[in-house]
């Protein structure tokens, strides 16, 4: 089930400290990003490259926009039709090659 208030906080404050410790310009990107975020209120933040990942390791497993495409779908229809919000690193975004953790795939 979702996080309580406290375990959110606790989240909150782990991730902040772990930017934090990376320099303090990470920290205070992470706080800008959360604040933007929470302005916009979804219900839903999506790690994409996680989800994409899934269950990929074996043997020809790849990166997944399809497992992504079906979790925003559900998320959609349990939100009443919110859009979540999908994170994805640059790299997904602009390389004809996804990083891929068995092999390489070229994206058309």
């Amino acid at each position: 089930g979702p996080l309580v208030p406290a375990q959110r906080a606790r989240l909150r404050e782990g991730l902040l400290a772990a930017a934090a410790a990376r320099g303090p310009l990470h920290g205070l990107a992470l706080r800008a990003f959360g604040e933007w975020v929470s302005r916009r209120g979804y219900k839903y933040v999506v790690d994409g490259a996680n989800v994409a990942y899934r269950n990929q390791n074996y043997d020809g497993g790849r990166f997944s926009l399809e497992q992504v495409g079906l979790l925003l779908d559900e998320l959609r229809r349990r939100s009443g039709g919110a859009a979540p919000l999908l994170v994805l690193p640059k790299v997904y975004l602009t390389a004809r090659l996804v990083p891929n953790h068995t092999q390489p795939r070229v994206v058309p």
